[in-house]
């Protein structure tokens, strides 16, 4: 993990980064999930397909 030291290195890298392309757009790494929640309502809203994989629950059984 790169640690900056000061924030003019700090603002440059994320230029750099959002420079990069996305690879595979609207996909999820195969290292994580994803859970959407509403800040509001404290509720989820959205998870991605691979769920079960890392919390052992289905889309489908997601509370909401």
């Amino acid at each position: 993990m790169t640690v900056f030291k000061d924030s003019t290195a700090l603002e440059e890298a994320l230029k750099r980064c959002e420079m990069e392309p996305i690879h595979t757009p609207g996909l999820i790494q195969p290292c994580g999930a994803l859970l959407v929640i509403d800040g509001a309502s404290q509720l989820v809203v959205q998870v991605s397909e691979n769920l079960a994989e890392f919390l052992g629950l289905t889309p489908g059984s997601a509370p909401r």
